[in-house]
């Protein structure tokens, strides 16, 4: 990582020069490169490798998240959603088991559900509407626990009282 595109260049040509010493060379076809900026557009990037210009990339996923060429994290939050909406479905039969008390469904949430949803979470950057997002899913989850249906007229605090839970996922 640079903040300029000569010092990206000199660092591209530095590694490829050290690594042919050594008898390895960078694999053109798997390597792009990428510009975070905050404007909607990023600027344009043009790196050579040899006389081989390299592809620019607006996201790519590393270890599992999505980074993108704007910095937000609208796409990934969604991304986790969806994946923690089949997590939950996975262990629906234990989370809608009607004879299990709310203490061990809320334990098997915690343990196999939630997880799904912050993995990554660290680098996030929550706005309003992200926030807005997660707090639907959770309770979203919660309303399919009790088997509640979506256009049944229950309030969140009501649900939240019904699964013994004292506070939501985004604290704050």
């Amino acid at each position: 990582m640079t903040a300029t595109e000569d010092g990206l260049q000199q660092l591209l040509d530095e590694i490829n020069s050290n690594g042919e010493s050594k008898g390895f060379s960078i694999n053109h076809k798997k390597t792009k490169c990428m510009v975070i900026s905050r404007s909607e557009t990023p600027p344009t990037c043009t790196l050579k490798l040899g006389d081989i210009t390299i592809e620019q990339d607006d996201n790519f996923n590393n270890l599992g998240s999505v980074v993108t060429a704007n910095g937000r994290c609208k796409k990934e939050i969604r991304r986790q959603i969806s994946l923690t909406k089949e997590a939950f479905n996975k262990t629906k039969p234990i989370l809608c088991d009607r004879k299990l008390s709310m203490p061990i469904k809320n334990r098997a949430l915690q343990t196999f559900v939630w997880p799904v949803i912050f993995y990554g979470s660290e680098s996030w950057t929550l706005k309003a509407d992200t926030r807005k997002n997660i707090e639907a899913a959770e309770m979203s989850f919660y309303s399919l626990m009790l088997k509640i249906s979506w256009v049944g007229r229950v309030t969140n605090d009501k649900v939240l009282n019904r699964v013994q839970k004292e506070g939501r996922l985004l604290k704050g």
